[in-house]
């Protein structure tokens, strides 16, 4: 699935699994500045005590959501990224996905 595509958010999966793809998808979306910790929570259909237990705010949340798909791109989810030289390639990328922009890939 394309980060881009509507993700449906599995019942199946852990509270902070949701939590964590429901933020991918918003930030994706509408970049972080502009994706409430409400909204997160309200696409994960999750409370703010399961949001609290698992993160001291919402910076934990992003930081959480960076590294699971960090790990996702290692694994090959996202395949444009397996071209990314690390540097400013990864950098910009980062900067693209935080502001809500489709990733640059560059070689």
């Amino acid at each position: 699935m394309n980060v881009g595509e509507k993700m449906k958010i599995k019942p199946e999966l852990s509270t902070k699994q949701r939590m964590i793809k429901a933020a991918l998808a918003l930030f994706h979306k509408r970049g972080v500045p502009a994706t409430s910790v409400d909204a997160v929570l309200g696409r994960s259909k999750t409370g703010k005590s399961q949001f609290t237990h698992y993160f001291k705010n919402k910076d934990g949340l992003v930081l959480s959501t960076l590294e699971y798909f960090e790990q996702e791109m290692h694994q090959g989810a996202y395949s444009p990224f397996r071209r990314l030289k690390p540097g400013n390639s990864w950098n910009n990328s980062c900067a693209d996905f935080q502001n809500g922009r489709k990733p640059s890939i560059t070689n």
